[in-house]
This record gives C-alpha cells, structure tokens and sequence, in this order.
C-alpha cells in the first residue's frame, strides 16, 4: 500500500491542513499511478519543537518533510 508520511513540528498544521493535504497527495498519487484513491495512506507524524534535528542541529524554519513509499512493479 502507498504511504506517504508528513513530518512537521508540532502545531504547524491545523486539523484542516492535514485534511487537504492529504487530499491533495492522494490525488496526486493517484494521478501519476492510476491507483484507486483508497489505495493511498497518508500519515502525519508531528514532532515537538526541539525534538527534530538536520546536519545535528535543530530544526527551524517553517518546513514539512514528505516521505513516500510505493511499490516498484506497477503497470501504469
């Protein structure tokens, strides 16, 4: 099953964010593989401030990271 994983501070995104977030990878996935909509989950994981780090040092600045995962072998 495709996963695709939303990583972000926590507080960032808003119920509603999530919402079309999701929305709008989900139809982007489905868009780019012609797999049925259900076929794609997407998740989000909030980390709390001070708990996020890149080259060893925290995370600032407003950024999400999007991390997908799909299986090879699929006919378009």
């Amino acid at each position: 099953m495709p996963t695709y994983v939303v990583t972000a501070i926590t507080g960032r995104l808003s119920q509603e964010q999530k919402s079309s977030l999701a929305a709008s990878i989900t139809k982007i996935h489905c868009s780019a593989t012609g797999a049925p909509a259900y076929f794609a989950q997407v998740l989000f994981n909030d980390v709390p401030e001070g708990d996020y780090f890149i080259g060893g040092k925290p995370l600032t600045g407003d950024i999400l990271f999007v991390h997908g995962e799909i299986r090879a072998g699929r006919a378009l």
